[in-house]
């Protein structure tokens, strides 16, 4: 295997402390924009607002996403920003408008800064935008030179929102090391950078284990702790250092291929991308037979309130139909699945799902 790993560890900057954005106006004057294009979504803009500072001293213009990073909306936003002659982005929301941020940073080559209003994955450092089609099935993920140029995330704004998407995004990061581990421990020779990834994808599931089930109980009560701190931490910086450090080598593997395949489903779009993502690190689990270790991580998942059931992700066991396909998707020839140490077939997808489904159904919680 080609040990070769391309550095992209992360953002040029970021910041994360109460209060951070009343220094955007300096930020992007040292940047030397002066014409801002903002893009984001209705409600992360709204979520926002109360915590941005003036910036009248900026020729701004706002556009609101249409609720996909698909080559369609990267198409139309990077003609509008064009048009407008934006010297800067800047982006306000979750995972997708991070990513279609960061993309059409990419195609007019000008700077981006991010303020996320979620902690449901770690699009905003990383140097990748996970490309879906207008539907939201998602379709491809496209690589860029270098990751984003700047990150600004005022945890209060995280606290507000959701609690599901802090779930999801535990959900999402916890996936770092049962993919990551299966990917590196093929490679018998490991570089530093590799060893560093590892580190990272065992802190992930380390502060999470530590710090998850208090984050959410904070949460809940609207209490901003260091608990809750950690989380966004470990979900959106942590997490990202596993592929800035580890490159090809820590990439996907089978949770995300049931993510990918499931996005085909209807009854699954409104499940959160790392609520699907968590039930496919026990798929996953299934897959390599590690029956145990599943069984050992499903208290945490049901104290946070992560998926265990088909139900939960609105599948059910008696749609052989609807689970046919998301097997056939998971194993197709492109798919990241095949990065495991062993062949698996669509029915080896449809048996682990199956598995999974009846170990959690009557498991004694």
């Amino acid at each position: 295997m080609e040990s070769t790993v391309v550095l992209k560890a992360g953002p040029q900057e970021y910041y994360h402390s109460k209060g951070i954005l009343n220094q955007l106006p300096q930020l992007i004057s040292e940047r030397k924009i002066n014409r801002l294009f903002v893009i984001h979504g209705e409600r992360s803009l709204q979520a926002a607002m109360p915590y941005l500072p003036s910036l009248e001293n900026f020729e701004i213009q706002y556009e609101k996403y249409r609720g996909e990073c698909s080559l369609n909306e990267i198409k139309r936003i990077s003609a509008i920003a064009k048009q407008y002659k934006a010297e800067g982005l800047l982006g306000i929301g979750g995972g997708k408008v991070a990513d279609l941020v960061k993309a059409v940073a990419y195609q007019l080559q000008i700077p981006e800064i991010l303020v996320p209003t979620l902690a449901s994955n770690c699009a905003a450092f990383s140097a990748v935008s996970i490309i879906y089609n207008d539907e939201g099935i998602h379709v491809d993920s496209l690589s860029f030179p270098k990751a984003t140029n700047l990150v600004l995330i005022e945890p209060e704004i995280i606290l507000n929102s959701p609690v599901e998407y802090t779930i999801a995004g535990i959900g999402d990061t916890l996936a770092k090391w049962y993919e990551g581990v299966s990917r590196l421990n093929q490679i018998q020779t490991k570089t530093i950078p590799m060893q560093l990834s590892f580190e990272m994808m065992h802190k992930c599931r380390e502060f999470l284990f530590e710090f998850g089930e208090q984050s959410i109980k904070d949460a809940q009560t609207g209490k901003l702790t260091e608990a809750f701190i950690n989380v966004i931490d470990t979900n959106i910086a942590v997490a990202g250092l596993v592929g800035g450090f580890g490159s090809i080598f820590a990439k996907s593997v089978g949770a995300h291929a049931f993510f990918n395949a499931a996005t085909a489903i209807p009854g699954t779009k409104t499940i959160l991308h790392g609520s699907l993502v968590a039930f496919g690190i026990l798929v996953q689990l299934a897959l390599e037979k590690k029956i145990d270790e599943l069984e050992s991580i499903l208290p945490f998942y049901r104290k946070i309130g992560l998926p265990t059931t088909l139900q939960d992700i609105h599948l059910d066991d008696s749609n052989t139909e609807a689970l046919q396909l998301i097997a056939a998707k998971m194993t197709s020839q492109t798919s990241r699945i095949h990065s495991l140490p062993f062949k698996v077939t669509a029915d080896d997808a449809l048996w682990a799902i199956l598995t999974v489904n009846r170990i959690t159904s009557s498991y004694s919680y």
